[in-house]
């Protein structure tokens, strides 16, 4: 909430509130957010600098919690070095997230590391560039949408297990589950340039381009009623073969004007 108070401050500088007030309203409906302690869904880089965000937190540093503002904070590696050099002891500790070979199997954990902090500082130095600009990149994007296109970012969610208000004791094994497809829509300045997310529910738990072509068709005349003047949707996904990348994907794309009415 703190950092989301002082994106609105930036985004409206005529509009004044005070922190204490911007908290009160908060609708009931959204809930925080710790980027450090979430376990499901994450974005890797997101969550390994927050990770390490957190280890300099502990050792002392002001820096903000939130990835995204710290790139803001610290939009070159030479501000970011002068703190490093000056506030960080001999040896860092931090916790990263990253795969491991367990029983013959790859695995992804939370590993402790410990550094000298010339090697900290270095890998710093190289990541904090390599996530400034995958975060400009995705916001740039988002910027210069066209008037009549939209940006719809999509991927699944783990699949969930559904629970009952009230089941008796044997309704543990008839349990319920869902595969959950996360999407959100980036509409251009003629429309507010809002983002506006959906999200489909489905009992089919598979993960395939079948599930992907069924949902999209029932999105895209939602976008069409909202939007009816849109011509074109810019696909963002994380591209993984079973699920985006593969010659399903691309028939649709080839046939995305037949099917929806608008370019895909």
């Amino acid at each position: 909430m703190h950092n989301l108070h002082d994106k609105f401050r930036l985004e409206n500088p005529d509009i004044k509130v005070s922190r204490a007030r911007f908290y009160q309203s908060r609708p009931k409906y959204l809930l925080l957010a710790k980027f450090a302690s979430r376990r499901t869904c994450l974005c890797a880089r997101h969550q390994n600098m927050a990770l390490k965000l957190k280890a300099m937190r502990s050792l002392g540093l002001n820096l903000p919690k939130n990835p995204d503002a710290f790139i803001k904070e610290h939009d070159t590696n030479e501000k970011l070095k002068k703190t490093l050099e000056t506030g960080l002891p001999g040896m860092v500790k931090y916790t990263q997230r990253k795969k491991v070979v367990e029983r013959k199997k790859s695995r992804c954990k939370e590993v402790d590391e410990s550094v000298a902090k010339t090697n900290f500082i270095h890998l710093m130095d190289s990541q904090t560039s390599e996530f400034r600009k995958r975060v400009k990149v995705q916001y740039q994007e988002m910027r210069n949408l066209r008037d009549n296109e939209v940006m719809l970012w999509m991927d699944f969610a783990e699949n969930f297990v559904c629970t009952s208000v009230e089941a008796f004791q044997s309704s543990y094994w008839n349990q319920a589950m869902v595969s959950l497809h996360t999407m959100a829509v980036c509409f251009p300045k003629s429309q507010g340039q809002r983002l506006q997310s959906f999200v489909g529910v489905s009992d089919v738990l598979c993960h395939n381009a079948t599930v992907v072509y069924t949902i999209l068709k029932k999105l895209v005349p939602m976008l069409q009623s909202t939007y009816p003047s849109i011509k074109t949707i810019h696909y963002l996904t994380n591209s993984p073969k079973c699920q985006y990348r593969n010659k399903t994907i691309f028939k649709m794309l080839a046939a995305h004007n037949k099917d929806f009415g608008i370019a895909g």
